[in-house]
């Protein structure tokens, strides 16, 4: 879930492949589509479908999503904190 919300939190709005792509590899169309359809539910995601003749859909974060990728940041940020770094045995 948290690749999917950061990878829209970094680059905005993208088409399912370009998404992928933004992913790291080794997540198939599958099981990204299953986590797309999971954070839709949960209202961290909107799908937008532009279809006219071609396939096109585009997903962004809603405004609950960019809270998560916010609370997300700031673990991240708590995390990297020099003095919250494990030390080595003495």
């Amino acid at each position: 879930m948290s690749h999917v919300v950061f990878a829209l939190a970094r680059h905005g709005t993208l088409r399912f492949g370009a998404l992928r792509r933004q992913l790291p590899s080794g997540i198939s169309a599958r099981v990204l589509s299953a986590r797309l359809k999971a954070l839709e539910a949960a209202g961290y995601v909107e799908r937008r479908d532009l279809s006219e003749r071609v396939r096109h859909v585009e997903y962004a974060l809603t405004a609950q999503g960019r809270e998560v990728d916010a609370a997300l940041a700031r673990s991240e940020a708590l995390l990297r904190r020099p003095d919250r770094r494990p030390q080595p045995p003495a």
